[in-house]
Order: C-alpha cells, then structure tokens, then sequence
C-alpha cells in the first residue's frame, strides 16, 4: 500500500503526499524510507504540518529541513500553519525603467507558476493585452503604445499582493464549497458568436472536470454538477436535434463526457466563473472570493435555484437552419 501511494505521489525527485493521520504519516516515512533506500534512494527534507512527528521520526541533521512558515511545494507555496496554498512571488521584480514590449509582456504574465489556476481572473489580462500587440502587428521588440503600456504598467504593479490569496489545500468531507482546479482561455482573435464562445467553455469545463475526477478517483462515487449562465448552451446541450456541424461535435463530446441533467443553469450574476472570463485585479478577486463558489451550494440539491430556459432563438434556430441549408 506505502509503495503505491509514494508511487502516485511522485514528481520528477518530489514526493508530496497526504494522510489521514499522525499513525499514518509515521507509517508513510518510516516504509517509504526503507523502500526508496532499497534502490539507494534517501529521502529528507521532510516537511509537513506535523510537528510532533517531524521530531520524532526525523533526524534533524541530515532528513529534516528546517521548519518554515511557507514552504515550495511544486512550484507553490504551501503554508503550515494555516494549512494554505498560494502563489510564490517572492522573486518577482519590477523596474521603472523597463521598456514595455510584446516580449516583456510574454515573459512576465509567465513568470506567473499557476497550475491550479488561483489567478485565472488576473492573468488574463496580460494575455488579452497580448492579444492587441497582435492586432497592431507589433514586434517582438517594438515599444508598445502608450494605452497598452500603461494598462500593462497598472496590472504588474499589483502582482506582488498575490502572496495575500490563499485557498485551503485540503478538501473537507461535508458539503463546504472550495477551489480545485480552474482554466480560462482567450477568445480567438477571429469572430466567433458568444453563445459559441460559451459551449467551449462547456466543453473545457468539462474536460477540467474529467481530470480532477480522475485525480480524486480514491474518493470514489462523487456526483457531478456543471453550471453555465448560457440558456443557448444549455439548450444545445438538453435537446436531441442536428445541430451545425461547429455546435454538434461540442454538442456530442459534452453528451459522451456527461448526462445532459447534470447541466444546471445559473444566473450570471452568481457564476464564479464570470470573473475568469472577464479578468480583474487582484483586490477584486480577493474580495469576490470566487473560488468559494455561490453560497446555496452548502444547502440540499431539492433547494437549488431552479430556473426554466429561455434561449435566444434567433441564435438557437441559426445553427439549427445552418446544418440544413
């Protein structure tokens, strides 16, 4: 059992696990040690949240590191006493003299090590502001116009209030609303309808959904719900009819990934995911805290917000009539 788990906890020459208790954790040093050493593997610099069992099960000299308030884990940064994750932007620096290129813009909305998507609402806009280089078909070198620099200038002045966002790095047993995963993309610079735009935010939730199920399969049986403030998608979604070819290969991937009665509807308004879409500063997502998600998530399923659809049918009926022409 200690040989499969340190199996799945594993990254590159990281092990980074979880247990359920102080008996557990000993048992996971001491076997993993013996099994790593048969190798002539050493594993130290143990870390962990806790401290009793850091004295007693590690030498101090030569398999603990010393304990530290915030510690990288995987690029992040992991908080022992509060039991946190945040992002590392202890290196980040800024320059008042520094020339705002399409370069520079690259490497500093990069430098940003996210894999979890905390910072989805903030680093879009850097990519969006990338976006309009394209657009004036700027070089890589050229300085920027003064409109984008100057919106650039405002963004990378606040990075350095990311170290104050903090999500729970564990998830509880009962029904307590919390971030896992998030990802956002920049619409294409061709024109595309936003209804459109939507239902591939359906088809990347989805498949964002798939790989933390997959992630979390040890939890087994866990019911899932998608939400879209999309009454065209859903629409799309929920009915059996031949879609243009654009909407029915989305159509089709949502329908082999999920049940069309997992798709629920909510009002834009609550959507959590309304601020990764749009972006905004860091001020604004630490107050929105849109990762806790809408608060009638914490309550029974029979008093969810239930709302009827009423698409657009304009838009509704235009790829229904373009798949017939």
């Amino acid at each position: 059992m200690t040989a499969q788990h340190l199996q799945k906890s594993m990254y590159v020459d990281n092990c980074v696990a979880s247990v359920k208790s102080e008996a557990d954790l000993t048992k996971f040093i001491n076997e993993s040690r013996e099994i790593m050493a048969l190798g002539k593997f050493e594993l130290r610099g143990w870390q962990h949240n806790s401290f009793e069992s850091l004295r007693n099960n590690c030498n101090e000299s030569q398999n603990a590191s010393p304990i530290l308030q915030d510690i990288p884990v995987l690029g992040l940064l992991w908080n022992i006493e509060r039991d946190t994750l945040k992002i590392d932007v202890r290196n980040d620096t800024q320059s008042e003299s520094v020339k705002v290129t399409k370069r520079y813009i690259l490497s500093k909305c990069h430098k940003i090590f996210d894999p979890i998507g905390i910072t989805v609402p903030i680093t879009l806009i850097p990519k969006i502001l990338l976006q309009e280089t394209w657009k004036i078909k700027a070089n890589w070198d050229d300085v920027l116009p003064e409109e984008i620099a100057h919106k650039f200038e405002k963004w990378d002045r606040q990075l350095h209030q990311l170290n104050k966002l903090e999500i729970s790095r564990w998830i509880q047993g009962h029904k307590n609303p919390k971030h896992i995963a998030a990802r956002s993309r920049v619409a294409p610079l061709k024109s595309i309808s936003i209804s459109r735009l939507e239902l591939l935010g359906c088809c990347i939730g989805l498949r964002l959904a798939k790989t933390i199920c997959t992630d979390l399969e040890e939890l087994g049986g866990i019911p899932v719900y998608y939400w879209s403030d999309s009454m065209n998608c859903l629409y799309w979604i929920k009915n059996d009819e031949q879609w243009a070819t654009f909407v029915m290969n989305r159509v089709k991937e949502i329908r082999s990934g999920s049940e069309a009665l997992q798709w629920n509807y909510v009002p834009g308004n609550l959507n959590p995911a309304d601020l990764p879409s749009r972006g905004c500063s860091v001020n604004t997502l630490i107050a929105r805290r849109w990762w806790e998600g809408p608060a009638w998530l914490t309550e029974e399923e029979e008093l969810w917000p239930i709302s009827n659809l009423y698409p657009g049918k304009n838009v509704v009926n235009a790829e229904k009539e373009k798949n017939q022409l």
